[in-house]
């Protein structure tokens, strides 16, 4: 699975806040990261489903799987974005 690229990528003047330094810039967190962190806010903004919502099958090891179904979650958001931009 493709990591969809740096999602805050910045120069390294950007990084030194406008003080230029020798080494790279910094490539920020990946777009696959960035994903999962929105999701898994999705995720625990209501972690008990309400009758007639789906169970989103967390059980009982709640934290290990919120974080596995955040980044299914970012993969497929991955997956749909390269089928849209091609």
């Amino acid at each position: 699975m493709s990591s969809g690229g740096p999602a805050f990528p910045c120069s390294n003047e950007q990084f030194t806040l406008g003080n230029p330094q020798t080494g790279d810039a910094w490539p920020g967190m990946t777009l696959r990261d960035w994903f999962a962190g929105r999701a898994l806010t999705g995720l625990l903004s209501e972690p008990q489903p309400e009758d007639g919502e789906p169970d989103l099958g967390l059980g009982r090891d709640y934290a290990a799987n919120a974080a596995q179904a955040a980044y299914r979650i970012a993969d497929a958001m991955l997956i749909e974005r390269s089928i849209i931009n091609g």
